[in-house]
């Protein structure tokens, strides 16, 4: 018995080591995703580049880097449609999020525009669109994972 107790706690220690190494990975991977993602909204409100392709900009740095992130903390290589999910609805949160910003704090998109509003109006249905259904989609998960196969 001491033998199997030893081995594992060694089991547990390394996988201990491996979270650590893993979990200082992540926080360097998020860390460049903010970077990026302030250095390209920066740009734009600074009209170094377009304010359209900053926000743009923002919105595919934080799919891949998400996406990048979520694939690392997992042990699997292959891409699942949990890290999918969580890079879509994350990647679309923060872009609107960013444009809502721009639209009302900054002079380069009026608010008082019509077209702003209506697209500002737009960007809001279809953000709560995804999260009801990124939040659905996995209670539908869940109950269809508890529910005992009826063959």
């Amino acid at each position: 018995m001491p033998k199997n107790d030893n081995n594992e706690e060694k089991e547990y220690k390394q996988k201990e080591i491996t979270w650590e190494k893993r979990g200082k990975g992540a926080f360097w991977i998020a860390a460049l995703i903010v970077i990026l993602d302030v250095g390209v909204i920066v740009l734009g409100v600074a009209d170094i580049v377009s304010v359209a392709l900053s926000v743009g900009g923002v919105g595919v740095i934080t799919f891949i880097g998400v996406l990048m992130l979520c694939n690392y903390l997992s042990h699997d290589p292959a891409l699942a449609t949990t890290e999918m999910r969580k890079a879509v609805a994350a990647s679309f949160t923060l872009v609107y999020l960013v444009f809502l910003g721009l639209v009302v704090f900054t002079k380069a998109a009026s608010a008082d525009t019509e077209l702003a509003k209506t697209i500002v109006g737009h960007f809001t249905w279809i953000e709560g669109i995804i999260i009801i259904f990124y939040f659905g989609s996995r209670a539908v998960e869940k109950y269809i994972e508890s529910k005992p196969n009826n063959k």
